[in-house]
């Protein structure tokens, strides 16, 4: 067999893969731009969970939601 052979052949198993290891290792441009597109989602829940802590702890004095460390970590 030759390499070039070999080399079609890895790359139609490849292209014919499923599962979350074809989506952390594929190079198509589209299921990168997904990728990125939920990255950012996740990020943009877990910023909004901390905004929402924050603001329910300044919602009244002394609240006790969340300790002064924790807050501090939280705004920076």
């Amino acid at each position: 067999m030759s390499t070039v052979a070999a080399l079609r052949r890895r790359r139609e198993a490849a292209a014919d893969a499923r599962g979350l290891r074809s989506w952390i290792t594929t190079t198509d441009h589209k299921r990168i731009g997904l990728l990125y597109i939920g990255t950012a989602l996740a990020y943009l829940l877990v910023a909004l969970v901390f905004a929402l802590t924050m603001r329910t702890q300044l919602a009244a004095p002394r609240a006790g939601i969340v300790d002064p460390g924790a807050y501090n970590q939280i705004f920076t």
